[in-house]
């Protein structure tokens, strides 16, 4: 990802997964920037000036707490942001969850106040905890923590889950070459719009278009990249690396 931070100075930043990103000196940035497969990102850096040091942010793994999943929740207890799950930080979401999961409780205790009458504790947290986990999920599929779970319990690869995956992949790659597709990708990216937003028709078939056109560049000897968003991620563009584990916490 290129950003403007204002006239003059540009912040390049690249993301990968399981071994697979970008050096942190600028001979290896630059050519695995060039390894991808469109070419926006490489003509940049070639115009570009070094003005500050390179640098990597790494997590080991992402995980969630299940707190949902709770027969009975202790007494008083209530969980908000990182205490919930840590996503990987790449994705620029923590804080964009706890906000959300900060509303979703202060409209709970509204409607409960509104009702003036008494709830159990229990039942109020647990009605808590189920709208923090729904909040929760978007984000987790798609930093592809959902999918490392399921790959790690050797979950069944099934035809539907393919053609997501596909599609995903697709969908990253038409992000960076076509306005609209990139728009949508943003806003679902930023929590601003339902992951149904990236699946309309309109969404949907600039995808494929895009993807059409790139096969044919593929065929003509157009294309020479080797790099691809992995089946389960994103592609997110910061310069970060996570490792090959995600886990869900069952808290029970």
């Amino acid at each position: 990802m290129v950003v403007a931070l204002d006239a003059v100075y540009w912040q390049v930043a690249l993301h990968g997964y399981r071994g697979d990103h970008a050096p942190a000196e600028l001979d290896g940035f630059t050519a695995f920037a060039r390894s991808l497969s469109s070419g926006k990102i490489a003509a940049a850096l070639g115009n570009a000036i070094l003005v500050s040091d390179l640098e990597r942010y790494a997590i080991p793994y992402q995980f969630r707490r299940r707190y949902e999943r709770l027969p009975r929740v202790p007494a008083g207890l209530l969980a908000i942001g990182d205490a919930l799950g840590r996503l990987d930080p790449a994705y620029a979401q923590g804080m964009a969850v706890a906000a959300l999961q900060v509303e979703a409780l202060s409209s709970l205790l509204v409607r409960r106040a509104f009702r003036n009458r008494a709830v159990a504790s229990s039942a109020f947290a647990g009605e808590y905890f189920a709208r923090a986990a729904r909040i929760f999920d978007l984000p987790w599929r798609m930093s592809g923590g959902a999918a490392q779970v399921a790959r790690a319990a050797g979950a069944r690869r099934t035809q539907a889950s393919a053609l997501r995956s596909w599609y995903r992949r697709e969908l990253e790659l038409a992000s960076s070459e076509v306005p609209g597709v990139h728009q949508a990708f943003l806003e679902v990216w930023n929590l601003m719009a339902p992951e149904s937003r990236l699946w309309r028709p309109a969404i949907a078939a600039r995808v494929l278009a895009q993807a059409a056109t790139r096969r044919r560049r593929a065929v003509s000897g157009m294309v020479a990249a080797t790099h691809r968003p992995g089946p389960e991620t994103t592609g997110a563009f910061r310069l970060a690396t996570a490792s090959d584990v995600s886990t869900e916490i069952p808290m029970g």
